[in-house]
């Protein structure tokens, strides 16, 4: 009897090609693969690096050019006055490092594409890299309290020792959070030591596990000093373990990576504060009490008008009163509220043109916007938090960064120093940062801020 076999294009039977196909492998797109990081920071990416040298870096800022004006020489004298200026000295930078390793076998096997989809090592390093200057950009729209998020609210409070999820007031902040990374969580940002969530009776921080950047989703597991397992198990006798029925967290809370907060440098946030509220709280920065001064040692605040377009008028025609408008000057707004902005323009019958030349320059789409004293370009940075726009005179801004060079590499003269042999058999590497932001003309520079119903 015959057996009637199938035979596919290559003319050989099924049961052979099965049996073959075991030696083939997967071919892959000869590219990178796709990358889920978001390290692009515009607003930080355009400022000029300085290197930082000696033992303080110092800078003047004028608050008063010399006057005596009278109908005669005599009265002119009599009014004469030398001009006001103060001096910020800035004598600490705040570092970051970033440590990477690789067991011998991961580099062995996965340095080609023959053995592995990328360069492991390389890969690592570049993403390493991206990882520090992200936490710059977050830093430079920030404050010193570092916070990367504010907490909506549970619906309960859930047990310290399991996992929970909450949600951010701004969803679009979960882009700054990292899976498998270790958080904090706070009471408040960054007055006095507020409360630490979780410390009962053991001070402990939390891993997060799930991330949703639909809905500001962020799931998290606690960590804590004592062995993970005994930890989230059963208590063994002796054993430190989180009491049950203490709550986690509350509406309002903070959200920092672990061991960060109140250690970032100083950001915009820092240098024009929200209110000048905000500023006779903190009055003094570098040395000097900024509030001889509001606009010349803090920057301008202009209230909301009802439309961004006002707003921006507004904020523009103040400033106007204590500054000239630079070519450098550039609006920055969340993407969230530039597409809201550009919608109302829109709406109004009025598209706005776009800057051709700026947005190459920024490397995000620059808009144009007639104000009082000429034209303002305006951006979006995503590190920005939606609810605030800044005016800055970018070039008033710059990064100072010890050794010139915002990231370098650790190598004590070897590119891949070995890990200790109680760590593996491996190599290891370590990135580091000394950086600060700083303006040098906040009279320059100014906020509004924008309702969150906007």
């Amino acid at each position: 009897m015959t057996t009637n076999r199938s035979f596919n294009s290559f003319g050989q039977s099924d049961a052979l090609s099965a049996g073959v196909a075991k030696f083939f492998k997967t071919v892959y797109k000869d590219d990178d693969l796709a990358d889920h990081a978001l390290t692009r920071c515009p607003a930080y990416d355009s400022l000029a690096v300085e290197r930082f040298v000696g033992d303080n870096y110092t800078y003047p800022i004028v608050l008063a050019d010399a006057s005596g004006i009278g109908q005669t020489r005599a009265q002119a004298k009599l009014n004469a006055r030398q001009g006001l200026a103060e001096k910020w000295t800035v004598s600490q930078v705040y570092q970051q490092f970033k440590h990477l390793s690789w067991d011998w076998q991961t580099q062995e096997r996965a340095k080609d594409k023959i053995g592995s989809y990328v360069d492991t090592v390389k890969r690592d390093l570049a993403k390493g890299i991206d990882e520090l200057k992200s936490k710059m950009g977050a830093q430079f729209w920030n404050d010193s309290a570092g916070d990367l998020g504010q907490v909506k609210g549970l619906a309960a409070p859930v047990p310290c020792n399991a996992d929970f999820t909450v949600f951010l007031v701004n969803r679009d902040s979960a882009f700054k959070f990292t899976l498998n990374a270790i958080y904090d969580f706070y009471s408040t940002r960054s007055s006095g030591p507020g409360v630490k969530r979780g410390q009962s009776p053991t001070t402990h921080s939390f891993k997060l596990i799930a991330i949703n950047h639909n809905d500001g989703g962020l799931t998290f597991q606690p960590v804590t000093t004592v062995d993970d397992a005994a930890y989230l198990g059963a208590a063994a006798a002796g054993t430190a373990r989180i009491n049950d029925g203490v709550a986690l967290n509350a509406p309002g809370d903070y959200v920092f990576a672990a061991g960060t907060r109140n250690t970032f440098a100083y950001g915009i946030r820092t240098f024009i504060p929200d209110t000048d509220a905000d500023v006779i709280a903190s009055p003094t920065l570098f040395g000097v009490n900024r509030t001889q001064h509001m606009s010349g040692l803090a920057g301008t605040r202009s209230s909301w008008q009802g439309t961004f377009m006002d707003s921006i008028r507004e904020l523009c025609l103040r400033m106007q009163y204590t500054t000239a408008q630079s070519v450098s000057h550039v609006l920055w707004m969340n993407p969230r509220d530039f597409i809201s902005f550009q919608q109302e323009a829109e709406q109004n019958g009025a598209p706005l043109p776009m800057d051709a030349g700026m947005s190459m320059k920024l490397g995000v789409k620059a808009l144009v916007v007639n104000v009082p004293g000429g034209e303002v370009r305006v951006a979006a940075d995503k590190w920005l938090d939606a609810g605030r726009m800044y005016l800055l005179e970018m070039d008033a801004l710059r990064i100072l960064a010890v050794g010139g060079r915002l990231i370098s590499e650790i190598n004590d003269g070897l590119s891949m120093p070995r890990l200790a042999a109680a760590d593996g058999d491996g190599n290891y590497m370590e990135l580091r940062s000394y950086t600060q932001t700083i303006v040098t003309r906040p009279i320059n520079c100014g906020v509004c801020l924008i309702p969150t119903a906007v």
